[in-house]
């Protein structure tokens, strides 16, 4: 036997179809001639796959009317809308229909497709509430994350943070998901410190705004001071104390007016009081902390993340610009960055993005642990 398995890692090391095809065949071949061992090792048992994760929802939002600065300028564009289908309907099933030179695509994975007269508050109801609920829980309060994703212009900081015409107006009909996030966690705890000293004895909120702009984080509040990040948790970051719905606001003023935009085709800062674009990532954190009764205090976050939009190149007339003479234009000079450089960048971290998101959802299906 063990002649055989001499011979059989030799006629396949001499074989050369691929160094890694050639060891794992010679493997092979030793692991059959070799004699089994009394008192080896039993093979180590499969991890369990995780049976209580939820599959977060995805929603799917059409461009709202008056929001954003596409130009029609009667140039075809690459694809475009076809067709949505709201799953709120009786009947109906979510769906959204996209069309280019090849034919029309649907996407059937949101949950539900809010049409351009689907208001803010309509939005707040079916995306936050239900993570209000898992967040503001007396015993188990939960963090939440949600992120806007889309093509440049299509509503993802109205979304979020609000219309223009509600940034100075608490209660404002089109404030945006973040505002009202923070105005619904700050009246539920105020009325349960009066009405449930048991649960909670007294509690502070917080508010940080981070920008990841160029593969860095920035902070928003302490005038672009660099932060890091450290398995998963911003560091650094300078916490603002917030009581009420125009504290809230204050702090997202500030925010707009250190964010890093620019003026684009599709989102011209003609049409915006925020300067266009927005050209960074940027993460509102809403921190809380609550103590009860007996001096436990617990600690939860609710983040809203305002990506930057994906666009190609040459829809917003840019020269085409690839991502290593993009970060040597920013290392040169970061005031003289162009729109196609930011351009460029962006699309690299939203890929990134995407391939992260896909590698945890497979650890998670798994039941192996994120990397």
């Amino acid at each position: 036997r063990g002649s055989a398995a001499r011979r059989g890692f030799s006629e396949t090391r001499h074989h050369r179809p691929g160094r890694a095809s050639s060891l794992r065949t010679a493997g092979r071949a030793r692991f059959r001639g070799a004699p089994r061992l009394r008192g080896a090792m039993p093979p180590k048992p499969k991890r369990a796959i995780r049976r209580d994760l939820v599959a977060p929802p995805v929603f799917a939002r059409i461009l709202p009317k008056n929001v954003g600065g596409h130009v029609d300028d009667g140039v075809s564009v690459y694809k475009r809308l076809a067709s949505w289908s709201d799953a709120a309907a009786p009947g109906a099933r979510a769906r959204v229909t996209l069309a280019d030179g090849h034919g029309e695509t649907h996407y059937a994975f949101p949950k539900r497709v809010f049409g351009p007269e689907a208001s803010q508050e309509e939005l707040f109801r079916d995306v936050a509430r239900p993570l209000l609920r898992l967040h503001l829980d007396a015993t188990d309060p939960q963090s939440a994350f949600v992120f806007a994703y889309g093509q440049t212009g299509t509503g993802k900081t109205y979304t979020l943070m609000g219309a223009e015409e509600s940034w100075d107006t608490p209660e404002h009909e089109k404030r945006g998901l973040f505002p009202r996030v923070a105005e619904e966690v700050l009246a539920t705890l105020t009325t349960r410190k009066e009405t449930d000293q048991r649960n909670v004895a007294s509690f502070a909120a917080h508010v940080s705004a981070v920008e990841f702009y160029f593969c860095q984080g920035f902070d928003l509040l302490d005038d672009h001071a660099q932060v890091r990040v450290e398995k998963g948790e911003i560091l650094g970051a300078k916490q603002w104390r917030v009581e009420s719905s125009s504290d809230v606001l204050d702090v997202l003023n500030k925010v707009r007016l250190k964010r890093t935009t620019a003026s684009t085709k599709m989102n011209p800062a003609a049409k915006s009081a925020r300067g266009g674009s927005s050209r960074s990532h940027c993460a509102l954190t809403l921190t809380t902390r609550v103590v009860d009764g007996v001096g436990v205090c617990r600690k939860a976050t609710f983040v809203c993340m305002d990506l930057a939009g994906a666009e190609r190149q040459s829809s917003n007339d840019n020269a085409q610009c690839d991502a290593m003479e993009a970060i040597m234009s920013y290392w040169r000079d970061p005031a003289t960055v162009k729109p196609c450089a930011q351009a460029a960048i962006i699309n690299v971290e939203l890929s990134s993005l995407r391939s992260a998101v896909v590698q945890s959802a497979e650890a998670h299906r798994r039941g192996k642990p994120v990397a």
